[in-house]
Formats: structure tokens, C-alpha cells, sequence
């Protein structure tokens, strides 16, 4: 059961789930777990992204008067700065953190945790804009997995990010059975006295 579905997030904020917890990403105005503090924070007169903060390629976000770096669905790379290659090694850090970015805390009953970047909540945005599915793929908001997002890919693409291609078999049936023959696995199977790729010959009475 989702944790965000008793919708925790007070005063507009969106909830996005955090393994077995919540993130509220407030509204301006409001910050704190659950939105409910109330804010008079100017924004910054000089974005916290300005300095490019984000490694290999991931992607800088303001949040308050901090940043978050968006790494990437695959997670090849983690940390607060993408600059943790996690892609085909154990990982220090095992969680999945979607927007934010997962920490060692050295401890041994909860060795990881995930950070959203600043202790201001971030201004409200949709995870899809981080998202770029691949193969005319189109990214769709979904609070029940871990990133908050799944791609919907097009017809001969799945994956994560709709990054592998799979082989659609034809349709031998195409254009279609005549002469009330039905399609089965891909075949015209015909009525008695047709024969044919698609029941169009009819044949002579034996």
C-alpha cells in the first residue's frame, strides 16, 4: 500500500513515495515533512544550479535555496552530485531515491537514507520533466514505484525508459479471413470446402 495514498501532503504539496515512507515536494510558501509550515523565504537572487553542480550529466533542479541533481532512471550514477558510478558494481548506497539522492549513513540497522536535496522543501514540480523516455515513449506520473514515474512505450519498445526493442511478429491474418474463416495464432483456419493463406480459394466438393 502506498504510503502517500492517505495524502499527507497538507496545503497543495505533492506526494511522491520514498521506499517504505513519503516525500512532500510543497508549494511555495510552505515547507516541512508534511507542508504545514509556512514559509516567507524570498527565493535566491542567484540560482544554487547556476554553478553547475551536477555531474556526468545529470540534471540540476533549484530546491529552496538549495539544489537537487535529478541522475538519471537507470541509476548508473547516485550521490548528491551524480558522482557515484553505481552501474554494474554494488552500490554503497542501495536505495532508489527518485528525485533525491541516497547517503551512507554508516550505520548498521539503516545503512542508507535518502536526502531531497535541502531542508527547504523544493518548489512544486512533475517528475516527468526529468523523465526522457526513450523510442517515442511518454513518461506517466506513478506514485506506486520507487521513481514516481513509468514510461508508456510505443508498440516494439519496453524497458524502464522504453530503451529495448522487441520483435512484433507479423499478423498472418492480415488483411483479414475471408469466407468466415477465423484467425488463430496468426493463421486463417477456413471452413470446410476454402482453402488459402486467407480462405479466398474455394475448392470442389470431394
Amino acid at each position: 500500500v502506498s504510503p502517500c495514498l492517505s495524502n499527507p501532503c497538507k496545503n497543495g504539496g505533492n506526494c511522491y513515495t520514498n521506499s517504505n515512507s513519503f516525500v512532500c515536494v510543497c508549494r511555495d510558501g510552505w515547507a516541512g515533512a508534511t507542508c504545514t509550515e509556512a514559509t516567507t523565504t524570498a527565493a535566491p537572487s542567484v540560482s544554487p544550479c547556476a554553478s553547475g553542480p551536477c555531474r556526468n550529466g545529470g540534471r540540476c533542479y533549484n530546491s529552496g535555496d538549495s539544489y537537487f541533481c535529478y541522475c538519471g532512471p537507470t541509476n548508473t550514477y547516485s550521490g548528491k552530485n551524480c558522482e557515484i558510478v553505481s552501474s554494474g558494481m554494488p552500490s554503497e548506497c542501495q536505495l532508489s531515491c527518485g528525485s533525491g539522492y541516497c547517503i551512507s549513513t554508516g550505520s548498521s540497522l539503516h545503512p542508507n537514507a535518502c536526502m531531497c536535496g535541502s531542508t527547504v522543501q523544493p518548489t512544486i514540480f512533475d517528475i516527468c520533466d526529468f523523465i526522457e523516455c526513450e523510442n517515442g515513449g511518454s513518461c506517466m506520473k506513478d506514485s506506486t514505484t520507487t521513481d514516481c514515474f513509468k514510461c508508456i512505450c510505443v508498440a516494439g519498445f519496453t524497458g524502464k525508459i522504453c530503451e529495448t526493442t522487441i520483435t512484433i511478429l507479423p499478423n498472418e491474418c492480415d488483411p483479414g479471413c475471408q469466407n468466415g474463416g477465423i484467425c488463430i495464432d496468426n493463421r486463417c483456419e477456413c471452413n470446410a470446402g476454402f482453402t488459402g493463406n486467407y480462405c479466398e480459394i474455394q475448392g470442389r466438393c470431394e
